[in-house]
C-alpha cells in the first residue's frame, strides 16, 4: 500500500497541472475567442427556452449552429479542446447572470440579453 501511495505521490508530481481557462483562452486568436464565447452563450440561451417551453429555441438552435460553423472556419486544428473550455465557460457565465435574473435583478437581465444581442449581431439574417 505504501508503494502504492509513492507512486501515486511521484505521478502527480510529474504531471502537468491543469491549465486554467482564463490562461487556455489567451491561446485562442480574438475572432475564435469571439465565437466561442457565443456559442457557448446561445447554448445557454437555446437550453433555458428549452426549459420554458419558448418556441424562439429553434431560432437560437439554429443561430448555436451557426456560431459553431464560424468557429471551425477561424479555428486551428490543434486549439479544439481550448475552444470547447471557452464555451463551456461562456454557457455557465451565461447561466449564472440568467439565475441573477430570475431572481429580479434587473442589471443581469439586461446584461444576459446584451451578450446574446452582440453575438447574434455578428450572424447574418
Amino acid at each position: 500500500m505504501r508503494a502504492f501511495a509513492l507512486l501515486l505521490a511521484a505521478t502527480a508530481a510529474i504531471a502537468p497541472a491543469p491549465i486554467p481557462a482564463q490562461a487556455q483562452r489567451l491561446d485562442l486568436a480574438p475572432l475564435a475567442d469571439r465565437f466561442a464565447a457565443c456559442a457557448g452563450r446561445l447554448a445557454g440561451q437555446m437550453e433555458h427556452q428549452w426549459l420554458a417551453d419558448d418556441p424562439a429555441s429553434a431560432t437560437t438552435e439554429a443561430q448555436r449552429k451557426t456560431m459553431r460553423e464560424l468557429l471551425d472556419t477561424v479555428l486551428a486544428p490543434d486549439k479544439r479542446a481550448v475552444a470547447l473550455a471557452r464555451e463551456h465557460e461562456a454557457k455557465l457565465a451565461w447561466e449564472r447572470l440568467m439565475k441573477r435574473a430570475e431572481t429580479g435583478d434587473d442589471w443581469a437581465k439586461a446584461r444576459a440579453a446584451a451578450e446574446i444581442e452582440t453575438c447574434t449581431q455578428l450572424l447574418l439574417p
